[in-house]
């Protein structure tokens, strides 16, 4: 289980290489527009970064959708074999993660640290816990759960915390490129 934890979370962790190319790009002027308390460039900015990660999540999820089970046994030579349930949770948990990593920088830039930290230790201990308790009912499937679970919660307890300093709901997020 260990294995196909790390193996399979290092093949899905090349989306958040991209995530943080996109993040990397925006952040210094959507910081520089935080700092200058300009709520309008702050919420572009913003967008633009949501947006961005959204769209390179649903292209790495095409992509591994189509292609990652070769690229996998292929990187392993065929040695680990990985239920299609893992895939799927997974894969799943890549547009969760996009999500959840864009609403992060909004505490970076208010220099807000600690509501993220302990999110991300309650939420562990939660992700631990049902991940733990899946595997007792699922098998190794329960690894995925776990995953899905941790991506999802944090995605929902950062949305709803980060609202106190970036207000606007979730398709507002999509503004950018035309939603209103």
């Amino acid at each position: 289980a260990v294995v196909i934890y790390n193996t399979v979370r290092v093949l899905m962790n090349t989306s958040a290489q991209a995530f943080n190319i996109v993040s990397s790009s925006i952040y210094p002027d959507f910081q520089v527009a935080v700092g200058k308390k300009d709520v309008q460039k702050t919420r572009d900015l913003f967008g633009l970064i949501f947006v961005s990660n959204f769209i390179v999540a649903i292209t790495f999820i095409i992509f591994i959708s189509v292609f990652g089970k070769d690229i996998y046994i292929w990187w392993t030579k065929g040695k680990i074999l990985v239920p299609n349930d893992i895939w799927i949770y997974f894969i799943s948990s890549i547009l969760f993660y996009a999500m959840w990593f864009s609403k992060s920088l909004i505490f970076e830039s208010h220099n807000k640290p600690y509501a993220l930290t302990l999110t991300g230790i309650l939420v562990s201990i939660i992700s631990l816990s049902t991940t733990w308790f899946s595997i007792k009912m699922l098998g190794v499937n329960g690894i995925g759960v776990g995953i899905l679970i941790f991506d999802l919660t944090m995605f929902l307890v950062l949305s709803k915390l980060s609202n106190s300093f970036v207000k606007f709901t979730f398709f507002q997020n999509f503004r950018v490129v035309g939603f209103k």
